[in-house]
């Protein structure tokens, strides 16, 4: 054998042989051989006969040429492996079955969570992944698909984490008993189909809820379909749609506006969306919007036409309702007294009322070419650009600014600037609010002047004085500086001795050199003595070095003893060597000093009293009193009230950053009825806690403290004929009260009857005067009987012809000029105080000054 097979065949063949002597026989030894075109399979039997252990026993060996069987397996095998090849590279998922044999592919293991490994045979396979089982499975197909071939059922796959999918299943027999299975995971598109049919609800639903109904016009047959919602909006029954139909039902006044769009939609290409009305059969007309869209075939030519009808009644009557609303509101704001300026966000102006152009003396046009900042004066226009900055964060901000009219003239405005937004939140401009304040500030200017001017007049340095007694000590004090004599000032505390002593001193020759104020009554003896002369060193315990005394201090200049009617007789004593000797020593000295000093003695006590009660030496009295100035109490000077009210006004107004313009006509009252017994410095103090709680225009009573509310109200308990406004005054803690307002008492038709008299029979000024409205007063007369009292207008014959002088009571003959001209006479000519006590602005009284030639 080796001799003539080639080395392989031969290996094998020897290999059959040694088995066949070892075991009797061997069979299926397959070889080949290379031949010329080709190869040639053989297949080799061996059998023994006899024993084969015998050493002569005989073999018969079977060589039989199986080349064409080895060519079909091998074709064989390799359709097998492409099928394999094309099942594992499915899309989806497939196994192969061929009797008890499966094979799954990768596609399987990702759906199901098995392998391979995890099945022996389809029964396996079917019965762990669908609870219906393999036999159950196999008689759906046997009775839904006769043929055997293709078909599908639809299942829920089990996967091996718990999870579950849903899988469309086919079966595809093979020849004999191979049966391909597919399985297509549908989980996802079922997932995706629920969500589009809920999305199709939805929109129905939401068609529906907004009235939009849909329609499908066929180009190529002309055929018109519409939804159920469209028959609803147009108001007629299930019918063919028809053009005409269509135009029947269009408003007639909107069918050419109507087909002038429709034939744009295909001549053109357009979108169509247009509004029109529709005139239902019930004979009711709504608004419709129509859009529609027109569709093209594979050639590009028009196939179909698709839109849709909304019904828009309901928002054109809104949007009509929303336009009247707004009509009316630009006109409220033209109506308005404040000017109302609205800028977008590059501050180009949208609107604009009449009044800002009131305030600017520009037109609508001219002021909407420019921008605000070129209204502004140019200190302010930094200020408007930082507002402007403040809105861009949301901020709104108020405050007072300068502008400039168109004739140059400048315009003092409150702005308040508020940022708009869109519904997005993003800022898109602001709108502002000015109020033209030029008037008041001229007129705070003017009231400002008047009250300069009145304290100007009636001081005299710090101290201010209106009264004929303040106006004598006034006049007398240069002359009084210039003696270079002892005075001696008496009043009561509080009545400004001290300013009055200081005025001398500053006035006088010697006002270069020292003003020393000692206080006599405010340290005792054995000090006061030490205080005014010094000490030596050793004078007393305590006393380490040589001190200088207040007449030493003074050489020159002035020494003012306040309160000197409290100092000690021995001291008395040693003031009179001064002032006749000009010596003294000090305290613990022998040596004699002397003292070129003038001496101002105040006092708030009777000295004269005390000199005849032997508590004050009569020759220091006689001697300091050369020259007596004598300050009567506030109570007495009623005419330095008034100017002082002002002064103390513009005072505070500056101290505490206030803006009052005046004391209410109760507070004037009582400061005329009260007698201060603090005299002016209890008035300041009056008015400095007063001032703390006001923030109005006004001064009032309800701004005072308590004690002087209650002293208010015993006022006018003893004066309740001159004192009406006190009643009803509430303390602090009812800081609404209105005390300015009149209550009428049981005496109320006197009243009445003496305030018309007193207004010259003018019932309108009457009822301002006793602060109540025409309507309440005219009530009230006819109440009473009283309606035929005579009016300024309608004088009688009988009237009363006199003037009280002292009572201010004014025949109706006399009329509204003399009531002008008395008030006119007692506000000492100031047509602000003349205005403020007949309760009318300064216009008013302007006009009817002029009118009566009293300019």
């Amino acid at each position: 054998v080796p001799e003539i097979m080639p080395e392989e065949a031969s290996r094998i063949i020897m290999d059959a042989l040694l088995k066949a002597s070892k075991c009797g026989r061997c069979s299926g030894v397959e070889y080949c051989l290379d031949i010329p075109g080709g190869v040639k399979w053989y297949e080799l039997s061996i059998s023994a006969r006899g024993d084969h252990n015998e050493p002569d026993c005989l073999f018969i060996v079977l060589v039989r040429d199986i080349t064409e069987r080895k060519q079909q397996a091998e074709g064989i095998s390799r359709l097998e492996k492409r099928f394999r090849h094309v099942i594992e590279n499915m899309p989806a998922g497939a196994i192969l079955c061929e009797n008890d044999k499966i094979f799954i592919n990768s596609h399987i293991e990702e759906l199901s969570g098995y392998s391979q490994n995890d099945f022996n045979s389809p029964e396996e396979f079917f019965d762990t992944l669908f609870k219906e089982g393999f036999e159950t499975i196999m008689n759906v197909f046997e009775s839904n698909f006769v043929n055997k071939r293709l078909g599908f059922v639809s299942l829920l796959l089990h996967r091996k984490n718990g999870g579950i999918r849903n899988v469309d299943i086919s079966r595809m027999l093979i020849e004999g008993q191979l049966t391909v299975w597919i399985f297509y995971d549908a989980t996802d598109y079922l997932f995706v189909q629920k969500k589009l049919m809920k999305s199709e609800l939805h929109l129905m639903e939401a068609h529906r809820v907004a009235h939009i109904g849909s329609y499908e016009c066929d180009l190529v047959s002309g055929e018109i379909s519409w939804s159920e919602l469209c028959y609803e909006i147009m108001g007629i029954k299930h019918q063919k749609i028809t053009p005409e139909l269509i135009k029947s039902l269009i408003h007639p006044d909107d069918q050419e506006y109507y087909y002038s769009h429709y034939f744009d939609l295909f001549s053109k290409n357009k979108n169509f969306n247009i509004e029109y009305r529709i005139k239902r059969p019930d004979g009711k007309i709504i608004y419709i919007c129509d859009e529609a869209i027109i569709k093209f075939d594979d050639n590009g030519i028009p196939s179909n036409c698709i839109g849709y009808y909304k019904d828009i009644t309901l928002q054109k009557k809104a949007a009509e309702e929303l336009l009247r609303s707004e009509h009316n509101k630009l006109q409220l704001l033209e109506l308005s007294h404040e000017g109302y300026w609205a800028i977008n966000e590059t501050e180009k102006t949208i609107f604009v009322n009449n009044r800002v152009c009131e305030i600017l003396g520009y037109s609508k046009e001219e002021i909407i070419e420019k921008k605000p900042l070129e209204f502004f004066a140019s200190e302010h226009a930094d200020l408007f650009v930082s507002v402007i900055d403040q809105c861009l964060i949301g901020e709104k901000t108020s405050y007072n600014s300068q502008m400039i009219h168109k004739n140059g003239h400048n315009v003092f405005v409150n702005m308040t600037v508020s940022p708009t937004f869109d519904d997005n939140g993003i800022y898109n401009g602001a709108f502002m609010l000015i109020n033209d304040f030029t008037k008041q500030k001229e007129l705070e200017s003017e009231i400002k002047s008047v009250r300069q001017e009145l304290t100007e007049k009636y001081s005299y340095n710090d101290i201010i004085g209106k009264s004929p007694a303040m106006q004598v000590i006034f006049e007398s004090l240069q002359t009084i500086a210039e003696a270079d004599c002892n005075v001696l000032i008496e009043g009561p505390s509080g009545t400004g001795k001290n300013l009055i002593a200081k005025i001398i001193y500053n006035i006088s020759n010697r006002k270069n050199k020292a003003f020393v104020v000692v206080n006599c009554g405010t340290l005792p003896e054995n000090l006061l003595e030490s205080e005014l002369f010094g000490y030596v060193k050793g004078a007393f315990t305590g006393a380490d070095k040589d001190k200088q005394g207040k007449f030493a201090a003074a050489e020159g200049g002035v020494v003012f003893l306040d309160e000197i009617g409290e100092m000690p007789l021995n001291l008395q004593v040693k003031i009179l060597r001064i002032i006749e000797e000009k010596k003294f020593e000090p305290v613990g000295s022998n040596k004699t000093m002397t003292s070129d000093v003038r001496i101002v003695a105040a006092t708030n006590k009777d000295l004269k009293k005390l000199v005849a009660e032997g508590k004050f030496r009569a020759d220091l009295y006689f001697r300091l009193k050369i020259v007596s100035i004598n300050i009567p109490p506030l109570k007495d000077r009623q005419e330095d009230i008034e100017v002082l009210t002002e002064y103390y006004i513009n005072h505070f107004n500056e101290k505490y950053n206030k803006n009052v313009s005046y004391v209410s006509q109760d507070v004037s009252r009582f400061f005329k009825l009260y007698d201060f017994p603090g005299n002016v410095r209890e008035l300041k103090n009056i008015m400095e806690r007063a001032y703390i709680f006001c923030n109005d225009a006004i001064l009032q009573m309800k701004h005072m403290a308590c004690e002087y509310i209650s002293t208010a109200e015993r006022l006018c308990g003893e004066n309740p004929e001159k004192n009406e406004a006190f009643r009803n005054i509430e303390p602090d803690k009812k800081i609404n009260a209105k005390p300015d307002k009149i209550y009428i008492d049981t005496n109320e038709k006197k009243f009445i009857e003496e305030t018309i008299l007193k207004c010259g029979g003018n019932k309108s000024m009457a009822a301002r005067e006793l602060k109540i409205d025409y309507t309440t007063l005219w009530r009230k007369l006819k109440k009473y009987g009283m309606n035929e009292l005579p009016d300024q207008n309608k004088p009688e014959e009988n009237s009363v012809s006199s003037v009280k002088k002292d009572s201010a009571v004014i025949s109706p003959s006399a009329g509204e000029k003399e009531i002008l001209k008395e008030a006119l006479v007692k506000a000492g000519n100031n047509k602000t105080e003349a205005g403020k006590r007949l309760k009318m602005s300064r216009t008013t009284l302007w006009r009817k000054l002029k009118k009566y030639e009293l300019l």
